[in-house]
């Protein structure tokens, strides 16, 4: 049996072989399409607040799903992506980020080889599987001109193109 995993601020695919003696743990890189890592903290231990930094990437989700595993992640954004503060109102900055910085997703297959990088629709977001290897997602309710009376939940599959 083998353990899966992915942190939510790194570029690591780590597995682990419970059946081995020893150390089964394997490491390899994910290769995201751009993924901005967090700089940390500078020497000394203190946070710089007055020094603008990047919008790191991070990893939102990983699932796995028949032996795959999918990963949902957002690349982050560089500074000089970013809007000017000042020149646009809240929303509009919220609009901006969300354009620069859409949900994608990432597949790793069975035997170690890993998928093209999609964007994830945005109608719909996956939350989990379950014992039986199927995909749910939740609808984004965000996109609805009004709030629903019910929430609606997708069945999803992974589907290879």
């Amino acid at each position: 049996m083998t353990v899966q995993f992915v942190f939510a601020t790194d570029t690591l695919f780590h597995t682990y072989d419970l059946s081995q003696q020893g150390n089964g743990l394997s490491i390899e890189g994910i290769p995201f399409d751009k993924f901005i890592l967090n700089p940390g903290y500078p020497i000394g231990g203190r946070k710089d607040y007055d020094t603008p930094k990047p919008m790191a990437g991070v990893v939102e989700g990983f699932f796995s799903i028949h032996n795959k595993g999918l990963m949902l992640y957002r690349s982050g954004i560089s500074l000089e992506e970013f809007p000017t503060p000042g020149t646009v109102t809240r929303e509009e900055r919220t609009e901006i980020i969300s354009q620069l910085n859409p949900l994608k997703f990432l597949v790793r297959e069975t035997e170690g080889g890993y998928s093209k990088v999609g964007h994830c629709p945005p109608l719909f977001t996956p939350t989990h599987v379950d014992e039986k290897n199927r995909l749910w997602a939740r609808q984004n309710v965000n996109l609805l001109d009004q709030e629903p009376e019910f929430f609606t939940i997708y069945q999803v599959a992974l589907v290879a193109q």
